[in-house]
């Protein structure tokens, strides 16, 4: 993983994203990275009867338009951070468009915020972070609260001893190493 390059930060402006999206902007200011913004939301058309298409489509603008106005504001925190920041909003489904975002730009990591819906909330409302994890051929950043990984803590890694855990392991002594913590 290259610290100073570039990162994608996926918001849907819950409390956790807002933590993703400060870790993010501490993490660009300190190590000299580019951050993506994004913001997307779900909604389905197929479920929508004919005669509220118009209703639906308005909707839609409208939660685009806000989301856009919203990103801004941390476009704007980021810059007065001396931060290089750029917008795009995505489509659905999220997590495909996260991803497919992220191979585009060639990100270095994805950031995003969890709610921690785990087990049957897991599965009945689903999980954009874990889909993105699943898929990403970047590294991903998952913050969940308002604890900083750039806090200067240690840094906990959980090896297999696969080939994959040896990735793992090469990360996290880049992170480590660039932070001054042990791992």
């Amino acid at each position: 993983m290259t610290l100073s390059g570039e990162l994608l930060v996926a918001t849907d402006f819950s409390s956790n994203a807002d933590w993703a999206c400060e870790v993010a902007i501490d993490w660009a200011a300190q190590f000299g990275a580019r951050i993506h913004w994004t913001h997307s939301f779900e909604h389905t058309y197929k479920v929508t009867p004919p005669s509220a298409a118009p209703l639906m489509t308005s909707y839609v603008e409208k939660a685009r338009h806000t989301g856009l106005e919203r990103l801004q504001t941390w476009v704007d925190r980021s810059r007065e951070r001396g931060v290089d920041s750029q917008v795009r909003d995505l489509e659905t489904p999220i997590a495909a468009s996260i991803v497919e975002y992220a191979r585009e730009i060639e990100a270095d990591c994805i950031v995003v915020g969890a709610h921690g819906h785990g087990g049957l909330g897991g599965v009945v409302l689903g999980s954009v972070a874990e889909r993105v994890i699943r898929n990403a051929d970047c590294d991903v950043l998952v913050v969940r609260g308002p604890a900083s990984p750039l806090s200067g803590g240690p840094i906990v890694l959980g090896d297999e001893l696969s080939i994959y855990g040896g990735v793992a392991r090469k990360e996290a002594l880049t992170v480590a190493r660039a932070l001054g913590v042990d791992v």
